[in-house]
């Protein structure tokens, strides 16, 4: 099975072929899917246990080499990093390539927003992922 990828068609790891034939993809496959898809190739962020799935769902993709990974100590950092690889892709390869982060859930978003802001004002393209906890009340 493949998916076009930039205009290349390319075969998907065998894990997500595996997955993808068995229906059994789960957000975070899609997810993982949807980027490599659209051209990421760095991903920045926090790990931890509210986004594992997501870590799961792209292990294949690292390891087929379409995708990039670094872990930051803070929130910001990632961000920041993220925003210099957009930064970076832009100057190298005349394309906008977002920078994609990704943190788990809590604070972390919250962590975000000073990143976020500095981002929108200079028009650096960022997307940015955390995942939402089911809250009981």
């Amino acid at each position: 099975m493949a998916v076009a990828i930039r205009e290349q068609e390319i075969r998907l790891p065998e894990e997500v072929q595996k997955r993808f034939s068995d229906n059994q993809l789960t957000g975070a496959d899609v997810l993982a899917m949807w980027l490599v898809r659209n051209g990421s190739r760095y991903i920045h962020g926090i790990t931890g246990g509210s986004i594992v799935n997501f870590s799961n769902a792209l292990d294949p993709w690292i390891t087929a080499g379409f995708i990039n990974s670094s872990i930051s100590s803070r929130e910001d950092a990632a961000f920041y990093s993220a925003m210099g690889n957009a930064i970076g892709e832009t100057i190298l390869t005349g394309e906008n390539q977002p920078g994609v982060v990704v943190a788990s859930s809590g604070p972390a978003p919250a962590n975000f927003q000073a990143a976020a802001w500095t981002a929108n004002e200079e028009g650096i393209p960022v997307k940015f992922c955390s995942r939402q906890c089911k809250r009981e009340y």
